[in-house]
């Protein structure tokens, strides 16, 4: 999987072994976060990435 474009991200969801996860902030994540939370679960499937439109 890609991890290309994190910058700005502001919510994942993610499903890991039948249940979702959903991570929100109010702020950007860090891309290193998400990186380690990614490489962490392992084999798990990226449902939804949401970015703040700053347009």
């Amino acid at each position: 999987m890609a991890l290309s474009g994190l910058s700005g991200v502001t919510s994942v969801e993610f499903e890991l072994k039948e249940q979702v996860f959903r991570v929100g902030l109010n702020e950007p994540i860090p891309e290193e976060l998400i990186r380690r939370a990614v490489e962490a679960a392992g084999n798990f499937k990226l449902s939804s990435v949401s970015k703040i439109d700053r347009s």
